[in-house]
């Protein structure tokens, strides 16, 4: 995992190649993750595609520049649960990562 923001200069590329070789790996079956933000479901600032991916808005306005690196669709604010419904149907705090090869 990396803080770090791509710029569209090869950065994944780069980071999964030095991971790889140090874990021994082909690069791959390396995930580079961008950003490593929590999204509570009561506070703005996370964005939905329409299979609800959820992204940061730094990763939103930045690198996707909008749209889901998924399915390529847009990137929509997600509606935020407050009160009763979020107590009775609380949100998942389980991360779920794309499988990788």
């Amino acid at each position: 995992e990396t803080d770090m923001t791509d710029i569209g200069t090869g950065s994944y590329t780069i980071l999964a190649q030095i991971a790889g070789e140090a874990l021994g790996l082909p690069m791959e079956r390396i995930d580079v993750i961008l950003g490593d933000t929590d999204l509570p479901p009561d506070e703005a600032g996370a964005f939905i595609c329409s299979f609800e991916c959820t992204f940061c808005s730094d990763c939103m306005d930045g690198p996707l520049d909008g749209r889901c690196p998924n399915c390529g669709g847009d990137l929509e604010p997600r509606p935020m649960r407050r009160g009763k419904p979020l107590d009775a149907y609380p949100a998942s705090t389980q991360r779920v990562l794309k499988a990788s090869g």
